[in-house]
């Protein structure tokens, strides 16, 4: 028997090893920057604050984020699927983090990203299950699989990984939840 593998639609997903460390460098921050931020958009209700606005000191937290556990996770995703064309030298074109309050629900409607070819999720801080969910149009269409897939065996400490027009959303919770968010393309 024989099959072929089209991976247009997945969720990656891998430990960062340095998560001790990014947590201890970052939330001290992302609590200091809350008073000062709000949920942006109308299809989520999370605090959130880009890269780009951050002070240099939170910069260059990110930056070591960065390239100490997003692209180490991103060269993984690429030597363990099967038929994935690797592409090389990753930028990361936006990263964000979303805070989720215990004190009020949160959520994100379904939505997609469209500044990279791939976008992922690093879950920095996690009270309770995870409560991301993926949704396949695809799967939706053909009616063959599930269209939802839930990832409630994420664990903080985690990166998701996953092409940037995948569908996904955050059920409503009141779990304290902080995650860091981000879309990357390549250069050649």
């Amino acid at each position: 028997m024989a099959y072929y593998l089209f991976p247009t639609e997945f969720v990656f997903h891998t430990k960062n090893m340095l998560h001790k460390q990014h947590k201890a460098d970052l939330i001290p921050q992302i609590d200091k920057n809350l008073v000062n931020t709000e949920s942006p958009v109308e299809y989520c209700n999370v605090n959130t604050e880009y890269m780009y606005r951050n002070n240099k000191e939170n910069q260059k937290k990110y930056a070591e984020l960065i390239h100490q556990s997003i692209f180490p996770a991103v060269n993984l995703m690429f030597s363990e699927i099967e038929n994935l064309r690797w592409l090389s030298n990753p930028v990361v074109t936006n990263i964000w983090y979303n805070s989720y309050s215990p004190s009020e629900v949160a959520w994100q409607n379904i939505h997609a990203h469209y500044e990279g070819k791939y976008s992922g999720l690093y879950i920095l801080k996690l009270s309770g299950p995870n409560t991301t969910v993926f949704f396949s149009q695809l799967a939706s269409l053909n009616q063959l699989t599930a269209p939802d897939k839930a990832t409630d065996f994420v664990e903080e400490g985690d990166i998701l990984l996953f092409p940037s027009s995948l569908c996904h959303y955050t059920l409503p919770t009141k779990q304290e939840r902080i995650t860091i968010s981000f879309d990357i393309n390549f250069t050649s």
